[in-house]
C-alpha cells in the first residue's frame, strides 16, 4: 500500500503508517481523493471479527483526535463471514489484497528484490 497507495483506490495517499493510538498502532492512515481520512488495518491472511473490532477502536480514536469519522478499512486476502457481516453493519469497507499481487507490487519496486527473497 505505502509503495502503491492506488491499489487502494485513484488518488488515495499515504500520511503515516505505523501510527500509534492508545488501543495499538494503526497499519496506514491515508486520505482518499476527497480529503477524508482513512484508517487501514492490513492483514496477511484471512480478516476475523477481531480484526473489525480493533479497527473501530482505532477509527474511534482518530475520529476523537481529528473531530472528524475517517472511513475504516480492512486489507486482507479474505475476510470471515462473521467479520463481513460485522463490517457492513459498522461500515468498515474490504478491499482484497493477496500476498501474491502484494509481491507482484514489490516486485516492481527497484530495491526490493532482497526483502522478497525470504518472502517466497
Amino acid at each position: 500500500i505505502i509503495a502503491e497507495p492506488s491499489i487502494i483506490e485513484d488518488g488515495f495517499r499515504v500520511v503515516e503508517s505505523e501510527r500509534k493510538t492508545k488501543s495499538g498502532y494503526i497499519d496506514v492512515l491515508g486520505v482518499d481523493r476527497e480529503g477524508r481520512l482513512v484508517v487501514i488495518e492490513i492483514k496477511r491472511e484471512r480478516a476475523d471479527i477481531g480484526d473489525v473490532e480493533q479497527l473501530v477502536r482505532y477509527s474511534t480514536q482518530i475520529e476523537e483526535e481529528f473531530g472528524s469519522k475517517p472511513r475504516q478499512m480492512i486489507v486482507a486476502p479474505r475476510l470471515s463471514s462473521r467479520a463481513a457481516r460485522k463490517a457492513r453493519i459498522l461500515g468498515v469497507e474490504f478491499r482484497q489484497l493477496s500476498p501474491r499481487k502484494a509481491q507482484e507490487i514489490l516486485r516492481r519496486r527497484k530495491g526490493l528484490d532482497r526483502f522478497l527473497c525470504s518472502a517466497d
